[in-house]
C-alpha cells in the first residue's frame, strides 16, 4: 500500500527497498559475527603506530573481513535472485525480474 500510495509500482526502486528490507536485518547480524571475530588487539595497534580511527578501519579491518563481506554479498544476491514472491506482486509490464519473466513464458 506504501508503494502504490508513493506511486512506485513496477519500477526498479520499488524492488531494491523490498528487497532491502528482509535482507539487511539478517546481512546485519551476519557482519557483526564476523566483526566481533576480529581482534581489538590489531585496531589498537593500527592507532599505535600512526593511523587514526578511519585508516585503522580501511587498511586493518575491512581486509580482514573481507572473506565475511564478501560471503554476505553472496547470500544478499542469491536472496534476491531466488525470491519470487515480491517480484510476481510488485512487478508489472514493465520491470520484472528473471523469475517473474519466466513464469510469464510457462503456458
Amino acid at each position: 500500500m506504501i508503494l502504490h500510495f508513493l506511486n512506485l509500482i513496477d519500477t526498479h526502486f520499488a524492488l531494491i527497498i523490498v528487497y532491502s528490507t528482509f535482507t539487511i536485518p539478517f546481512s546485519t547480524w551476519m557482519m557483526t559475527s564476523f566483526f566481533n571475530a576480529i581482534p581489538k588487539e590489531l585496531d589498537e595497534s593500527a592507532l599505535v603506530d600512526g593511523c587514526n580511527r578511519i585508516g585503522a578501519m580501511l587498511r586493518v579491518v575491512i581486509p580482514i573481513a573481507m572473506p565475511g563481506i564478501a560471503a554476505t554479498g553472496i547470500y544478499i544476491f542469491i536472496t534476491a535472485w531466488n525470491e519470487f514472491l515480491y517480484a510476481a506482486i510488485l512487478s508489472g509490464t514493465r520491470v520484472r525480474t528473471i523469475p517473474a519473466a519466466l513464469q510469464n513464458l510457462i503456458g
